[in-house]
C-alpha cells in the first residue's frame, strides 16, 4: 500500500512539474 501511494505521489509530482515547465515555456 505504501509503495502504491509513493508511486501515485511521484506521478502527481511529475504532472505538476510538466505543467510548470510548459507554462514557463509559453
Amino acid at each position: 500500500m505504501y509503495k502504491s501511494a509513493d508511486a501515485l505521489y511521484f506521478t502527481l509530482l511529475c504532472k505538476v512539474l510538466k505543467m510548470l515547465f510548459l507554462f514557463a515555456r509559453c
